[in-house]
């Protein structure tokens, strides 16, 4: 029951600055429904800002989208059902990490499921974006979705070692993603967020042509 989930979240505390797996599993567990959870907006506000992006125009070729930090989002799914990301429209493979192997385990075990969701390709991965290097070779993918990653990870109590995470995080960001790609990073926007992906993102003051 809702009431349930809350006194649950209480006692598992503010999920601000959590990177364990350990405390994202019991969150899951827990927690986090099981026909998925949405942090901050749902695939709608995603798919309005890709499909005006260059990147999505390139119908011949294929687009690929990470997912790190997914938890048990449904956009993934919602992209391919709603929004034509698959290859009735544009021909798409989407990749999702989380540390938490209970909620990738529910995004498998979701409605809809890895096969039946769509033509494209959903792939699943249990990972830690901040011990890179990530699974994937140079300039793999045309979007890097973090939707509350950031703020999931960084509460702003150690600032160097914050600092240090996130510009690690956002050089794995630049080396994964094509060029041109589009980085989407949907957050609360409180200041110490602000601060560490200005400072650490490494887009600042870049060329058009970069990321």
């Amino acid at each position: 029951t809702k009431m349930a989930h809350a006194f649950q979240q209480e006692e598992l505390g503010d999920p601000s600055g959590q990177s364990s797996s350990e405390y994202w599993d019991e969150w899951f567990q827990k927690v986090s429904p099981d026909e998925g959870f949405e942090w901050y907006c749902d695939a709608s506000e995603i798919a309005r800002i890709l499909l005006r992006s260059e990147c999505s125009s390139k119908t011949k070729e294929e687009f690929v989208i990470f997912h790190p930090g997914s938890g048990n989002s449904a956009v993934p799914f919602r992209l391919c059902e709603d929004y034509g990301f698959s290859t009735n429209r544009i021909c798409s493979k989407q990749c999702i990490m989380d540390c938490s192997a209970i909620a990738v385990q529910k995004m498998m075990m979701m409605k809809g499921g890895p096969l039946s969701c769509c033509t494209g390709i959903i792939e699943y991965h249990v990972g830690d974006v901040l011990h890179p290097p990530l699974p994937y070779l140079d300039q793999t993918f045309d979007a890097w979705i973090d939707k509350g990653l950031v703020d999931a990870l960084f509460c702003g109590d150690n600032t160097i070692q914050e600092s240090e995470q996130c510009a690690t995080l956002f050089q794995e960001a630049r080396r994964v993603l094509k060029h041109n790609g589009i980085c989407i990073i949907v957050s609360l926007a409180q200041d110490h967020t602000i601060d560490l992906i200005l400072h650490a993102s490494g887009w600042i003051n870049h060329d058009e042509g970069n990321n």
